[in-house]
């Protein structure tokens, strides 16, 4: 066993995913994140619930603006870190969520990124997961009200492609009393 893992080159390994692994501090500022020029701090500050100072991995800045060219219209973060949260990413600042600014078009930006990511999952050409699994984007949730994308390990992912391994999973919910009840939450 371990004559096979001398066969790894840990320093590529590390070269390749290293953009997965660098984060950058967000905090309540005017300012436009370098990472990701359509969006300023505060945008991702607000976005943390409680409203906090947190790290981000900077493949979900990418991510963020790879979706905002994409999309071609403004985009509203809604949430980032979620330090209390009992379950998922957010709690550790590795995943986003992000709807349409305008509400009229909310429904339509989730049908068309829903659609994009069922065309990838049947072997069809999707500009738009391709360009976020080339930044280290590796699970996408199919949710009614926003856009998921998150940062997880690959023991977390059932899918490969040319990237590596990645997950796309089926979420919905709704709240009772201010407590979120999970009405499913599978991988597809």
């Amino acid at each position: 066993m371990k004559e096979e893992h001398s066969k790894i080159n840990w320093n590529s390994f590390r070269i390749k995913f290293k953009h997965s692994m660098e984060k950058i501090r967000i905090v309540n500022s005017l300012d436009v994140i370098n990472e990701c020029e359509d969006f300023k701090y505060y945008e991702l500050y607000n976005a943390a619930h409680p409203s906090q100072e947190f790290d981000i991995y900077t493949s979900l800045l990418k991510g963020l603006q790879i979706f905002r060219i994409w999309y071609g219209d403004k985009i509203t973060v809604t949430c980032t870190y979620t330090p209390n949260a009992s379950f998922g990413y957010h709690r550790y600042g590795k995943a986003i969520d992000i709807t349409a600014t305008k509400k009229a078009d909310k429904i339509k930006l989730i049908t068309n990124y829903n659609n994009e990511l069922f065309n990838y999952l049947a072997g069809k050409e999707s500009k738009i997961i391709k360009d976020l699994r080339k930044v280290g984007i590796t699970g996408f949730g199919i949710e009614d009200t926003c856009i998921h994308f998150d940062i997880r390990g690959e023991s977390a992912c059932n899918r490969r492609d040319t990237f590596g391994k990645y997950l796309v999973f089926k979420f919905r919910c709704h709240y009772e009393k201010g407590i979120m009840i999970i009405d499913e939450n599978r991988a597809i």
